[in-house]
Parts: structure tokens; sequence; C-alpha cells
């Protein structure tokens, strides 16, 4: 039995279980009774209990004049759609393949909504909602631009050969010297007078799409986490002769390119795909390089939010988001009529990263 000091405190009434508000999510809400002075402050601040769940406060207040309400989102499995099975689609990109399914059981939601919010994990890959939802009438489908190796065109020339045929075009980087293998700290600076590698200095047939530049690249590597990163499939651009990630230190990196993120020794559209892991975003400069209809991958943090977001307006395109515990990777396929000249500055995506 509650004591009558329990009672004159802010408490809540009998709660009425509602409608789905959200995947996942569904409405419990009650009256608050026992208020002395703000009923909004009241209702922010009284913590409920709700099916086991804690909660410090609503998350809605509704102020319906006789009286107010607490709304709480409440965790519940007939909540959740399901997807169907997975269909291969073509590819979409570079190393990309579009994977879609159709979204089953939508509850309370509308389907695009559903659709909007709905993760899944394909073939190993943990997204956090579709690339794209497509309502076809009948029902709602959901497209997932998957990471796919096979969307990639064979060449004779693999990494090795392209870093080897950058470095000859590019000459040996002046200001770098045998006794010294860092020089990230020492500001950026243009170790190859303003020349450029182009693309056909690789000597590859038009349709070859493996052109790959990972930024601050060092090969295959784990962080603390057991996390993998990188790749043997990349020209590593580095402004450091020697890998610095954990068990690798001192070791020299392969397939590597001297150079700066904010300043690449490579013209423009150099490059079918970029990756940033780990390492220093510059949009503008990954915009320049990267080739219309390729593809750019950022491994990003809170702290780089601001970078990942410029590129989405720049290109006017939400990415693929993919969770990996504390860090996110974000995937863009890059418009083909995209001018880096001329970026579009459409809305941000901050809240949807």
């Amino acid at each position: 039995m509650m004591s009558a000091t329990a009672w004159a405190e802010p408490h809540w009434g009998e709660f009425k279980k509602g409608l789905c508000t959200a995947v996942g999510k569904r409405q419990h809400s009650a009256i608050l009774w026992g208020i002395k002075g703000s009923w909004e402050e009241a209702c922010k601040k009284t913590p409920a209990i709700i099916n086991g769940q804690n909660f410090a406060g609503p998350t809605r207040c509704k102020n319906e004049k006789v009286s107010m309400w607490g709304e709480f989102d409440v965790d519940d499995t007939e909540c959740m759609p399901t997807w169907g099975s997975f269909k291969k689609d073509d590819c979409r990109g570079p190393g990309i393949r579009q994977k879609s399914s159709v979204l089953h059981d939508i509850k309370d939601l509308s389907w695009e909504a559903a659709c909007e919010q709905m993760p899944a994990t394909i073939d190993g890959f943990a997204f956090v909602r579709p690339s794209r939802c497509k309502n076809v009438k009948i029902n709602e489908w959901g497209e997932f631009d998957v990471p796919d190796n096979t969307c990639l065109s064979s060449t004779a020339c693999a990494a090795d050969c392209k870093a080897k045929k950058v470095n000859a075009v590019l000459g040996a980087p002046k200001g770098v010297t045998a006794s010294k293998s860092m020089y990230c700290n020492d500001g950026p600076f243009d170790p190859y007078g303003g020349k450029k590698a182009r693309r056909q200095d690789l000597g590859l047939p038009d349709s070859d799409n493996t052109v790959h530049i990972d930024m601050g690249g060092e090969a295959v590597y784990q962080n603390e986490e057991g996390q993998t990163f990188g790749g043997n499939d990349a020209i590593n651009l580095n402004c450091s002769l020697n890998k610095t990630s954990d068990g690798n230190l001192g070791k020299k990196i392969p397939n590597l390119v001297f150079g700066f993120g904010n300043n690449m020794p490579f013209a423009d559209a150099f490059a079918d795909r970029i990756s940033v892991e780990n390492a220093p975003i510059f949009p503008k400069e990954i915009e320049r390089v990267i080739k219309p209809g390729g593809v750019v991958k950022l491994v990003y943090t809170d702290f780089s939010l601001g970078q990942v977001d410029t590129l989405a307006k720049d290109l006017c395109v939400t990415p693929t988001v993919q969770k990996m515990g504390v860090i996110d990777v974000a995937w863009f396929v890059v418009p083909s009529d995209f001018d880096y000249r001329k970026p579009r500055d459409c809305k941000s995506v901050k809240e949807e990263l």
C-alpha cells in the first residue's frame, strides 16, 4: 500500500496501451496526478517504469487543459516489421550492389515511415536504414547499397602496380628524407610542386572501375577492439612512410603514395573509390578526386559528423549508414552527373547519421 506521503508527490495513473509510434516502439500514456506548480515541469521530471523499462520522464507531455498526460514510447516487438528475403539487384557503383526486400507486418505507421526507420543486416553489414524506400502501391520495398567486390572489374594492374605508376609520374617527394618517417604533424606541404597523377597515367581501359584511394591508409589492420580496417586493393595516401596502427608500428606502408588528404596528388576524377578510415576527412578534396558515379566510404564518429554532412549536402545524397559499435560507416554513391565545381548544397542529413 502506497503511503500518503508518496501519493502527495506527482505520480502517474494507470497506463493505457496505444498505437505503434515508431519501428519497435509503442505509446503508453497516463494522467499525471498530484502536481504542484507547473504541470509541464512536473511532467518532464516524473519517472516511470513500464513493462520493466525505466524512464526518467515521458517522451512527450500533453496538456489537455483539464489534465496533464505523459506519453512514453516503449520498446515493443509487436511494432517491429520484418524484411522478406533480400533480392540481389544490379551494381550501383564500383564495389556496391543494390539488394532489396519487401517490408512486411507494418503496424500503425505509414509504409514510408516504417521503411525509413527499419534496420537490416545483409551479408554481415548492419545498416541503420535502407538507402532508398520505394512504394510500389501493393507493398513497400527497401533498397540497400551493399559492398560487393563482384561489382569491380578485373584488372591486370593491382594496387601495387597502380601505386608504382603514380609514383613514377610524380617523382620523389621533395622535403622527405630517409632519416624521417612521419610528416603528418609538420603541416601540409606540396612535395610534388603542383604535379598531379592523372587517371590516364595508369594505362587502364575506360571500363576499369578499380582505382581505389585509401586516405591515411596502411593496408589491413585491426584496432584495439579487434575491428578490421583498410584493405590490400588501394593506393594508400599517407603523410607517414611507416605504419602507426597497433601492432604494426614502424612497418613500411605498402602501395604508398606520399601526400596529404587536403591536397591529394591526383587529378580531378582520378578515383573510382575513396575510403577514409580513422583519418581526417576533407570533403572538398574528396569531391574533386572522386569520379562521378564512384563510391566514397567514410568511417566517422561524432567529432567528424560535420564533414560527413558537408559531403552529403554537396552531393545531395543521403548516405547508407552501417553501424560498427561506437563508430559508424557512411557509404556514398556519387551521382553520375556530379560536378565538384558546382556543389548542390542540399539539406543537412545530420539527424540521419
